[in-house]
């Protein structure tokens, strides 16, 4: 809680971004303590604050650690209740703004093709793809998520950590407040490349 960027963003910028980083640590810690169901619900706060979970969806809803994900979302039966309570938490959070239809999102989809600022991978995809980069990005994050998913032995944060890297290096615009987002995971697993980021991000 003394890292000058947490400070400087959210007492002194007021980005809401850290409401969002919050309620996703709540989720996180939810899901370690075996709660998957409250853990969606906090998962869906996070969400209406800011899309940025959408990146790691399949990291809370994959199923048993012990057995192949499919077969146990199928047998169990539990990760669809998570992602059932993740679905109506979210809709019933945005029908307040149902009236304003298809605008609700515009604003999101120009975002995502148009603004660039510190973008990393962002110039790379926009000209693979004639300057409409969205389709690769998401693909890029598709696949890193697989990726992360595929890998044995690895914890919760460390996957939350390199998925929110990903997404990140992606973006077409990389304000510091959205490290806000990264920030409680790498003090709870530093990795001093991570560290380096958020120290020099101001």
């Amino acid at each position: 809680f003394l890292c000058p960027l947490v400070i400087i963003e959210s007492q002194g910028g007021l980005h809401i971004d850290l409401a969002g980083a919050a309620l996703l640590l709540a989720a996180t810690a939810l899901l370690l303590a075996r709660r998957p169901l409250l853990s969606a619900l906090g998962l869906a706060l996070s969400f209406c604050v800011k899309y940025v979970p959408l990146a790691l969806l399949l990291f809370f809803f994959h199923g048993d650690e012990a057995r192949p994900r499919w077969y146990s979302a199928l047998v169990d039966g539990s990760p669809w209740k998570a992602w059932l309570l993740f679905a109506a938490a979210v809709v019933a959070l945005f029908l307040p703004y149902a009236a304003a239809g298809g605008l609700l999102f515009q604003q999101l989809f120009l975002y995502g093709e148009y603004w660039k600022f510190n973008s990393v991978l962002a110039p790379l995809f926009s000209l693979a793809t004639g300057g409409h980069p969205l389709p690769l990005r998401i693909l890029f994050l598709a696949a890193v998520s697989a990726w992360l998913l595929a890998i044995p032995r690895i914890s919760l944060v460390s996957r939350i950590q390199w998925a929110l890297l990903a997404l990140l290096l992606s973006g077409g615009a990389v304000f510091p407040w959205y490290l806000l987002w990264l920030a409680p995971f790498v003090a709870l697993e530093p990795r001093r490349s991570q560290v380096l980021l958020l120290g020099t991000a101001l």
